[in-house]
């Protein structure tokens, strides 16, 4: 399911809301948003994460 510019919106602190394809918007205790990405590295395998910025920097679009 992909986000929509509502749902990206009206998050409340506390919310992870997955866009798919290994994309979250994560919501602060205070309210700041920002987008993290899950992928696999091609080195060791295993799980990681990626800041990408804040939603006032990187945009749903």
């Amino acid at each position: 399911m992909t986000l929509t510019a509502l749902q990206v919106k009206n998050a409340k602190p506390g919310d992870k809301l997955r866009d798919g394809g290994g994309l979250r918007l994560d919501v602060d205790r205070s309210g700041n948003k920002s987008w993290v990405f899950r992928f696999t590295s091609p080195i060791t395998g295993r799980e990681r994460w990626m800041g990408l910025g804040p939603l006032r920097d990187v945009t749903l679009a």
